[in-house]
């Protein structure tokens, strides 16, 4: 992992992967291991790589408090989203107008005929931040 990847993305710092369904249990036991990980008598890294203890509290702050980490998720999806999964179009549901996928929160992944057009890939889940990489192909229909 990179240490600039490790400074911007708080999942990343405390070793997780982004997960909307992340517990708070969950979430403090990952920042404990990141704390031993990263602590100077137990790093077997040389100490200018370790990511130091306000990095890894902010971290632990910005994804403890809901409104922070949901502001975190909806950045990250604007300018950076990371799919959960790479789909075939053909395991996706067929309507008139688009193709739907279920995603595990309950909501859906939809890609629309005008987005196959456009050469999209990357969809977003309707309820939450997931994202998913549709592969397909573009015919010419010409």
């Amino acid at each position: 992992m990179a240490t600039s990847d490790v400074h911007r993305d708080p999942y990343a710092i405390l070793g997780l992967s982004g997960t909307s369904l992340l517990t708070q249990a969950a979430l403090k036991i990952a920042y404990h291991q990141a704390l031993l990980r990263h602590h100077p008598d137990k790093s077997k890294s040389p100490p200018s790589s370790a990511v130091s203890l306000d990095i890894l509290r902010s971290a632990y702050e910005t994804l403890s408090c809901a409104p922070s980490r949901a502001a975190h998720d909806q950045n990250s999806k604007e300018t950076a989203p990371r799919p959960a999964d790479v789909v075939s179009l053909d395991e996706l549901e067929e309507h008139d107008d688009a193709w739907t996928l279920g995603c595990r929160c309950g909501g859906s992944y939809r890609i629309s005929v005008e987005q196959l057009e456009n050469d999209v890939h990357l969809v977003g889940c309707g309820g939450c931040s997931e994202v998913v990489w549709v592969g397909y192909e573009a015919v010419d229909e010409g």
